[in-house]
């Protein structure tokens, strides 16, 4: 057996990804994001097993009650809206329990046991169970894998369109109550340096691009589950969360059917001065073409270019004002510090001698 970890290029599909997984016989999973090392760290010394489990249900209890996960909308599923999901957590914790018998007590366990008691819980047969899928949702929490059997999925999508979509789904999720001059340059920091980093990791990674995703979803599919070691089923094409009908997340704001073979990114242009498209189509430029997002190149000046990413972007700009606007003064300062990070990662050899892969709707 052997663990899949999900990481998004910006809001690129990470989720609706998992919510095609919900379902297949051969794979476990959680409903939602869940993170591993900030778990492990926590019970890495306690040896009793009913310890751990209690503490994983209390961590986690929208896995057990979805009308928790407001904010992935998981008590709004079904056809109609109004349906949830619930989990016996006591019969969780009997099942993990059970889950250990002969068996060491160690992190690899611990990570696989949590996973399966959850699927048997849920009423599923963990026989056929090849793959333990996790939503991990961020690089900075990429650790303790050490020991576990894994793979990387990395979902993608136009720099442009995971970039505005992030910075909009930010400040429309309670008016932008959660931005932060940090969070904006997690975004930029994302797009710009994630591929590099998975690469120079050396660990086998896979990409899924949104858009074949949508416009090619069984193929897409098919190759995916070739990839990964399961077989292609047909539920792999309906989004749900224990087999109910998801929405999308609540930063989506309008509500999501699932795949859309009329996908079309909608970048939203007013996140970005003229000179910012400049800026990050020419330092993603190899993303941009091995991806099939441009046919070639965009010549421009070198020295231009050089002095045009000094200044801020027009995203960061607007991170700033909100934090104008609230008058906080520590967000205000913390600016100017992210502001000169981001500069630093804007470099023309970011991706010099790396290989990047092919997105799996080529393989």
């Amino acid at each position: 057996m052997k663990a899949i970890i999900i990481f998004p290029y910006g809001r690129s599909g990470s989720d609706l990804l998992q919510s095609l997984f919900d379902n297949h016989k051969e794979i476990s999973q959680f409903p939602g994001v869940f993170f591993w090392t900030k778990f492990y760290q926590k019970i890495r010394f306690e040896n009793n097993i009913q310890r751990i489990a209690d503490i994983f249900v209390n961590d986690y209890k929208i896995f057990f009650d979805s009308r928790l996960n407001k904010i992935e909308r998981h008590e709004q599923l079904g056809e109609k809206k109004n349906s949830f999901y619930q989990v016996n957590n006591e019969l969780f914790k009997n099942n993990f329990i059970a889950l250990f018998k002969d068996k060491i007590l160690n992190k690899k366990n611990i990570f696989f046991n949590l996973h399966l008691a959850y699927s048997l819980s849920c009423g599923e047969s963990i026989e056929k169970k090849k793959i333990i899928v996790i939503n991990l949702h961020h690089l900075e929490l990429y650790k303790d894998f050490e020991d576990i059997n894994h793979e990387v999925i990395l979902t993608i999508r136009n720099p442009m369109a995971a970039l505005s979509s992030s910075a909009k789904g930010w400040f429309g999720y309670k008016s932008g109550k959660h931005t932060s001059p940090w969070q904006c340059y997690y975004f930029i920091n994302r797009v710009f340096r994630i591929f590099k980093i998975l690469i120079e990791k050396k660990i086998s990674f896979h990409v899924v691009k949104l858009e074949s995703l949508h416009l090619e979803s069984q193929k897409t599919l098919k190759n995916l589950s070739k990839t990964i070691g399961i077989n292609y089923d047909q539920s792999l094409l309906r989004s749900s969360y224990h087999g109910k009908k998801w929405w999308g997340d609540s930063l989506s704001i309008k509500y999501l059917d699932g795949l859309n073979p009329y996908f079309k990114n909608n970048i939203d242009y007013n996140y970005f001065y003229k000179k910012d498209i400049i800026l990050i189509k020419h330092y993603l430029h190899i993303i941009f073409i091995n991806f099939d997002y441009e046919k070639e190149e965009l010549r421009k000046n070198i020295y231009l270019i050089h002095l045009i990413k000094l200044l801020p972007l027009k995203i960061e700009l607007l991170f700033l004002k909100k934090e104008i606007k609230s008058f906080n003064l520590k967000n205000i300062i913390l600016f100017f510090f992210y502001w000169f990070k981001r500069v630093k990662i804007m470099k023309e050899d970011v991706y010099k001698d790396l290989n990047l892969p092919k997105d799996v709707t080529k393989l």
